[in-house]
């Protein structure tokens, strides 16, 4: 035990110090350099290897954890000592997939693969090596040959192909393999394959996948029914010039998903409250529903601006998409600007449009275009006349500010940029944190959560 004291305390990791010279970023590089101490050179009890890994696992993931809440739910956290250490946890958990035959490590694999090829691969302000590309993709070789039947590491295979702009790619591999045994397994699968189909504007696929999630998931079936109906907007708005009959069937679909959604949301909860999207999609349901009677018209004609554009941005869907899906999603935004309504449309939906216009500008590489998209489409606009908007969107004032940010970190060059710029961006991200609560806000949360970690360890700390 001496000995293990003492090669523990030889591989401490360097205190956190970020850098005072410009922006560049000083890290413990928790991916790059896992800690060189390997337990089993200790001991080879297989009790003591598993009490060691599970502490790794455990203690690692309750880091993690704590380092994913939104910000104003970290600072109540905070009160009570409650602080998470992104880079500790992942340290640990590294430490624990070393274990990879004992639950513990298979475990510690699945989150580490799962949260760099979820949370993390959906942020925009992160570090050079916050996605260590080559040592997940490593882990993973590894795990699906022990595992080579498991079709959760089939699944992070595709995201990460996802992640990769290989969208046709994960969607072929989520088809292969045949049905999962498990049921959950195979819900996952179906729908991380919907949502693939959805970036890719496949709209057909796409809303077949989603009615197909509601009979293996309870969890939130008005969401699924949503997005299928979403689609077939889409896809009456596309025929509605050049095919009337395919455009009248698929104007009888959405309207039946969509009326489907309000009876199938409220009935799960979490922490006795409604789930987020549940509150979302009811709220644009009955927001469509006031703009039908008000305008007398019918209910697909009544709907917004593109709602599919709309959910993949919540799902982080443009940063998956390739230049084709990009400018697809372009167009459908254009769509509204083309009807002779969009004058007279209210403050929200204008900076809707905006907002998920600018979103894809940033991602095809017109940063200049993105910021005056945000400036004039958003960020010009009175957030309290937004807020007076029937069944208002409020989530585009705050969200802007911090696509503004995101913005901002791409002009200056990221981690290495002036710090300066990355100053200007930090006063972005303080206007998401100070705002009052929004739609969806714990989605944003956490990329301005991981955003703020980014920036301390690049000597920019929070104004």
């Amino acid at each position: 035990l001496d000995e293990a004291d003492e090669k523990l305390k030889e591989t401490e990791p360097p205190a956190y110090n970020p850098s005072a010279e410009g922006g560049k970023a000083a890290t413990n590089g928790p991916v790059e350099e896992a800690d060189s101490f390997d337990f089993r050179t200790v001991t080879s009890d297989p009790i003591d290897l598993f009490i060691h890994s599970g502490t790794c696992l455990c203690y690692g993931l309750l880091q993690l954890l704590l380092s994913m809440v939104p910000p104003a739910f970290g600072k109540l956290l905070s009160l009570f000592s409650f602080r998470g250490d992104r880079e500790t946890g992942f340290r640990m958990l590294w430490s624990a997939t070393r274990f990879k035959h004992n639950i513990n490590g298979g475990f510690a694999g699945l989150i580490t693969l799962g949260f760099h090829n979820g949370a993390i691969a959906f942020c925009d302000i992160i570090t050079k090596d916050a996605m260590p590309v080559a040592r997940l993709r490593g882990l993973l070789g590894e795990m699906r040959e022990l595992y080579p039947q498991s079709r959760l590491w089939l699944l992070e295979e595709a995201r990460m192909l996802a992640a990769d702009h290989k969208l046709e790619k994960a969607v072929e591999i989520m088809g292969s393999g045949g049905k999962s045994p498990l049921k959950q397994v195979e819900a996952l699968r179906t729908f991380e394959k919907a949502l693939n189909l959805m970036y890719l504007h496949r709209y057909e696929e796409c809303a077949e996948t989603f009615v197909a999630c509601v009979g293996m998931n309870n969890w939130s079936p008005g969401l699924y029914y949503y997005i299928a109906g979403a689609c077939h907007v889409e896809l009456y708005r596309i025929h509605k010039d050049t095919d009337p009959a395919k455009a009248k069937e698929s104007a009888a679909k959405a309207d039946k998903y969509l009326h489907e959604v309000t009876s199938h949301t409220g009935k799960k909860r979490f922490m006795a409250r409604q789930l987020p999207f549940d509150v979302f999609v009811n709220r644009k349901i009955a927001k469509w529903q006031h703009r039908a009677q008000t305008r007398n018209t019918s209910f697909i004609e009544a709907v917004g601006v593109s709602p599919i554009v709309e959910m993949s941005y919540f799902w982080s869907g443009p940063r998956r998409m390739g230049e084709k899906q990009l400018l697809k999603s372009i167009d459908r935004l254009d769509w509204s600007e083309t009807q002779s309504n969009w004058q007279s449309e209210p403050a929200d939906e204008k900076a809707v449009l905006a907002l998920l216009k600018a979103t894809c500008f940033r991602f095809l590489g017109r940063v200049s275009d993105a910021k005056q998209s945000l400036k004039d489409g958003v960020l010009a606009q009175d957030a309290a006349q937004i807020k007076t908007c029937d069944h208002a969107d409020n989530w585009p004032p705050p969200v802007g500010h911090y696509e503004m940010a995101v913005c901002l970190w791409d002009e200056a060059g990221g981690q290495d940029g002036d710090k300066q710029a990355l100053e200007k961006c930090s006063q972005e991200l303080l206007k998401v944190e100070r705002w009052e609560s929004f739609d969806l806000e714990a989605r944003v949360g956490l990329k301005v959560a991981t955003a703020r970690q980014t920036l301390q360890k690049c000597g920019v700390s929070s104004p």
